[in-house]
């Protein structure tokens, strides 16, 4: 279907299960990335905390160094795994609550 069947059906299904009080994952990039390339997030995570009340909360990760976007790791590495606060959807408008989000990102990014 459409993008916007698509957001709905993953917004149904995903309150379905947050209220069942499983936690459900977005991945905003989509895709493996390299560790440098600049912060491009997709709405959804946003989207769906705003369309269920439940508060958003980042994580960021320099696998990017390790595992490159196309292919194998060539060796051995560690990841480092940063959890971010929890913005709430009901303190901050979506556009807030995604330029909060992305800055948070950003930010720890820059430090991994």
């Amino acid at each position: 279907g459409s993008a916007r069947q698509a957001h709905q059906a993953v917004t149904q299904e995903s309150a379905e299960r947050l209220a069942k009080g499983d936690i459900v994952v977005i991945f905003p990039e989509g895709t493996r990335v390299p560790h440098d390339a600049p912060l491009r997030m997709t709405s959804g995570g946003v989207r769906l905390a705003c369309a269920t009340g439940v508060p958003a909360v980042p994580v960021v990760l320099n696998a990017g160094k390790v595992w490159p976007a196309k292919g194998w790791p060539s060796g051995r590495g560690q990841i480092r795994v940063v959890v971010g606060p929890a913005f709430s959807p009901r303190d901050l408008s979506q556009q807030e609550l995604s330029r909060a989000v992305h800055e948070w990102m950003k930010d720890e990014l820059l430090r991994l």
